[in-house]
């Protein structure tokens, strides 16, 4: 029975090099059936996974299967849950819109579950006030942060990423509890990735996540097709050539930005990740803003410092 290597992608450990010889990728082959690519289409940003079909499910041996043990596959998932909150960014916001820094004053400062009410009571007004003033329903993602018993974490604060018809002075005023801090999103060619993984980092508090219900998914599609046995090769013999090549071929309305080859000394193929940036698109700061209705100018936002 096929079996994909999706589920065994803790074992793909090993970043191939050019100057290595990829024997043991592909010393099975008969085994590996043929290559799934899945793309992942989120504004302006692609990414691309491939990995190996294989005829049967492979047995491992027991230093594998200790790699995909609960602790490993805790990794993965957290980083999995990073690269969906990244993508998921880049999917609905654009520079028009806004990061928000919400703080509190030290006679303000709640415990675990008034910080959750808090900005969940924010967010709600946000959406009275765009309501009221005939604007459009805000999109809103973001992240709370609480200080956790025994634990060296920093006072409880919000980040908040918003498309709303607000000006930052009204954002701002709505807070009430201390410091607000709004400044307009910045791209690069990487979109939102930076960002993402800032708010997303492994803090040593309590770390909560929102979103609203209005907000795209990623645009994801599979392809059995795609990505040949002979090209993972050949991506894996030589990907600092290979990669813009083949991937300038498949997706031309793109601007190639790295690839990435795994391999694994347990089972047989590579894993693929590259990065694309699509072209002749219009820019994050021209696209339709999610609001600014004015306001003082400021700076734009990017990862600040910690608080």
């Amino acid at each position: 029975m096929k079996t994909s290597a999706e589920k065994f992608l803790e074992l793909f450990d090993l970043e191939s090099g050019n100057d290595r010889n990829p024997s043991r990728e592909f010393a099975c082959e008969g085994t590996i059936t043929n290559y799934r690519m899945k793309t992942i289409r989120a504004g302006n940003q692609i990414e691309v996974e491939g990995f190996p079909i294989w005829s049967t499910e492979p047995a491992l041996p027991g230093e594998a299967i200790s790699r995909k043990s609960a602790e490993a596959i805790a990794r993965a998932n957290a980083e999995n849950a990073r690269k969906h909150f990244g993508r998921k960014m880049d999917a609905n916001f654009t520079d028009a819109d806004y990061r928000i820094d919400l703080t509190y004053a030290d006679d303000q400062l709640p415990g675990a579950d008034q910080a959750w009410e808090d900005v969940r009571n924010y967010l709600r007004r946000v959406k009275y006030a765009c309501r009221k003033n005939g604007l459009p329903q805000p999109r809103d993602m973001g992240v709370s942060e609480g200080r956790r018993e025994g634990s060296r974490q920093k006072r409880v604060h919000h980040h908040i990423v918003i498309s709303c018809g607000l000006s930052r002075d009204e954002l701002e005023a709505i807070w009430g509890k201390g410091r607000a801090r709004t400044d307009r999103l910045q791209a690069d060619r990487y979109g939102y990735t930076a960002l993402a993984r800032y708010l997303m980092k492994e803090p040593e508090g309590a770390k909560r996540y929102f979103c609203s219900r209005n907000l795209k998914e990623p645009v994801i599609t599979v392809s059995d097709t795609k990505l040949s046995i002979r090209k993972a090769e050949r991506l894996a013999r030589d990907v600092e050539d290979a990669a813009p090549a083949i991937f300038g071929r498949m997706f031309k309305d793109c601007e190639f930005l790295d690839c990435v080859v795994k391999r694994s000394d347990f089972v047989p193929g590579v894993y693929l990740y590259a990065r694309l940036r699509r072209l002749g698109a219009p820019s994050k700061q021209e696209r339709q803003p999610g609001g600014g209705r004015g306001g003082r100018a400021r700076g734009k936002g990017g990862v600040p410092d910690e608080k």
